[in-house]
């Protein structure tokens, strides 16, 4: 079970922002209003993206991360990723390692 802080985060991108900082920035109000933007599906994915991008951090393969989050196969998990997150899951799971090199 993926936990509360993850699910939260929103939007989703490379520099996700968090909920202490939407309510730095005057509360909820950015969040209900991205919400209410949204089709139940269009959250659905925001969510499994998001876990997605938990799991890149780990050793995973890019396929077992995809179908783990609910997608079929690895190219629509590829197209959502990207779409969502702005580069493609092999990308991030490269710019992670980038920033953990001293």
């Amino acid at each position: 079970m993926p936990n509360a802080r993850l699910l939260m985060t929103f939007p989703v991108t490379a520099t996700s922002h968090t909920l202490a900082e939407y309510r730095a920035r005057g509360g909820y109000g950015a969040l209900e209003k991205a919400l209410r933007q949204m089709t139940p599906q269009q959250v659905l994915t925001r969510l499994r993206i998001q876990m997605a991008v938990h799991l890149l951090h780990g050793s995973d393969t890019i396929a077992s991360i995809g179908q783990a989050c609910g997608f079929t196969d690895q190219s629509a998990f590829t197209r959502k990723f990207k779409a969502e997150v702005g580069v493609s899951p092999r990308a991030y799971r490269a710019q992670i390692a980038e920033r953990a090199e001293p």
